[in-house]
């Protein structure tokens, strides 16, 4: 009783202060989770949560956001969710999501940002669990949600809980669905905390653990819960990581047992299959690949493709601080396909002919030849690269050696995708309102303005020992974004300036093309 009391006072106390907004109730939440590279968390996990955060929230039936402030590191964010436009938020699976204030016909919306941080391309996806207005009033909300900034792999994702009604349990935990993004067969995710706060009163627990039909995919990394009692006010926290053993979709549950109670958090995570592997030789005297063999794999390497029917770019940073990048396109008016492309040239060099280019470590070709077989190749419905393998074979300004290899991406992967990844979408919401008739015709205008210029190229900068955020600046204006960004320690570059860059500068690319950075973490 005393916690609907509480929750009433605040509502009408913030209703009468910003009409249209309603307050959070004593257990409301907002969880943010972040990879590491990811622009807008910095690669840390934060909980908002009533009692130690501020938290509104308002907006819409098809467009709304939330607000919160303090929680973790006394930071604050914004969070905003949007239907396609002319549509209305209900419970299901948003996917294929823009940012959402420039979001396009048929596209969800979703745009998360802060203290500072902001994306300028966003793509990611959400489930709506819960929604409900009263009159213009968002009353309760329940989202699980998952951001991607500027193109990269590494994501924001967690869950808000805001305005449902509260039970009878003196614990809140939070979030109450732990869901990772898309992961692949034995790559670890980021690990992340289950956080239990004891509201009204102490909470005793004697065990978390693991439980469920995949538990085995789910490792617990650190728990300060199990055997303790927790005071009025106190909190605890249990840290679990995603690791698939096979692909497809893996639950689990994170139970927190007491005296006479259990607590369990959904554990979601999804695992792609098929092969994915890096495999070069090179020959003595070959420039870029340096006479030696390489190979990577997710155990000792980060591993990403990307692109569509007439690109696929692949792009490898090794845990031992190698770096490579590696380009195919068919000729002019072609697409990639199962077959060989011969007399391949430098990209983006290569006229009307087939592309490529091999690259790494800080060494590229200003002129080279070779040829690749893609071996398979498979594209999502938006007609980008689901998986691919490809052959190839490269010599660099015109010499004898060759370097040599594979680069395959989940390759044959054919897994099906999780509901929340490829679910049925939510029912439609109301029809819009019929439009407005048509004003008057306007006078006539100032004749029209001369025609574009040339479309905009990515003309990668140097950014090497610069600042890093200076750095982001500068591919942004050159119409490139920021690609991978990994830490290294140095000796010679003080913290937080980049070490090195892929591709090199003064690379002419397509526009938005990603360049890779190595930023320095100072002296160990």
């Amino acid at each position: 009783m005393g916690r609907l009391l509480v929750a009433s006072l605040a509502a009408a106390l913030i209703g009468a202060v910003l009409p249209g907004y309603a307050a959070a109730s004593s257990s409301a939440y907002a969880v943010m989770f972040s990879d590491s590279g990811d622009w807008i968390g910095g690669g840390s996990q934060r909980l908002f949560r009533s009692g130690d955060s501020s938290i509104t929230m308002g907006g819409s039936p098809g467009y709304v956001e939330v607000n919160v402030s303090g929680g973790t590191f006394g930071d604050y964010y914004s969070m905003d969710f949007a239907a396609p436009p002319g549509a209305a938020l209900a419970p299901g699976y948003y996917t294929h999501a823009q940012r959402a204030p420039f979001r396009e016909a048929g596209r969800p919306g979703i745009d998360i940002s802060g203290s500072g941080r902001g994306c300028n391309e966003i793509s990611g996806l959400f489930e709506v669990k819960d929604i409900a207005f009263e009159g213009s009033t968002l009353t309760r909300l329940w989202i699980v949600y998952e951001q991607h900034c500027e193109g990269g792999s590494a994501a924001l994702f967690g869950e808000v809980r805001i305005g449902e009604p509260p039970t009878s349990d003196p614990a809140l935990i939070a979030p109450q669905t732990m869901r990772w993004p898309a992961s692949d067969v034995s790559r670890a995710s980021t690990a992340v905390p289950a956080t239990l706060v004891a509201v009204d009163a102490p909470v005793t627990i004697t065990s978390a653990a693991l439980v469920g039909a995949n538990a085995a995919d789910y490792v617990i990394r650190s728990d300060d819960c199990s055997g303790h009692t927790i005071p009025v006010g106190g909190s605890c926290q249990v840290w679990v990581r995603f690791i698939p053993n096979a692909p497809g979709t893996r639950y689990a549950l994170l139970r927190f047992s007491g005296p006479g109670t259990q607590r369990d958090v959904e554990l979601q995570g999804f695992a792609f299959g098929g092969t994915t592997r890096v495999d070069m030789t090179s020959d003595p005297g070959d420039y870029i690949g340096q006479g030696h063999p390489w190979h990577y794999t997710f155990a000792n390497a980060w591993i990403g493709a990307g692109g569509g029917r007439q690109y696929a770019g692949f792009g490898v940073s090794g845990s031992d601080s190698s770096d490579w990048s590696a380009e195919f396109v068919p000729g002019a008016g072609d697409i990639l396909a199962p077959g060989t492309y011969l007399n391949a040239t430098r990209y983006p060099f290569n006229g009307n002919g087939p592309g490529m280019d091999v690259s790494g470590n800080g060494r590229g070709c200003n002129t080279l030849t070779g040829q690749f077989t893609v071996n398979s190749i498979a594209f999502w419905s938006d007609t980008t690269i689901r998986s691919a393998s490809i052959t190839f074979e490269q010599h660099c300004e015109g010499a004898t050696p060759a370097l040599r290899g594979t680069f395959e991406f989940r390759a044959g992967d054919t897994t099906q995708l999780p509901p929340w990844m490829d679910g049925p979408p939510p029912p439609p919401g109301p029809p819009p309102p019929p439009p407005p008739p048509p004003p008057p015709p306007p006078p006539p205008g100032p004749p029209p303005p001369p025609p574009p210029g040339p479309v905009a190229t990515c003309r990668v900068p140097k950014v090497v020992r610069k600042p890093l955020t200076k750095a982001r600046r500068l591919l942004v204006r050159a119409h490139c974004r920021v690609g991978r960004v990994r830490r290294a320690r140095s000796r010679s570059v003080r913290r937080g300036l980049v070490l090195s860059q892929s591709p090199r500068a003064g690379r002419r690319l397509p526009a938005g093309a990603r360049v890779n950075l190595r930023v320095s973490r100072g002296r160990r």
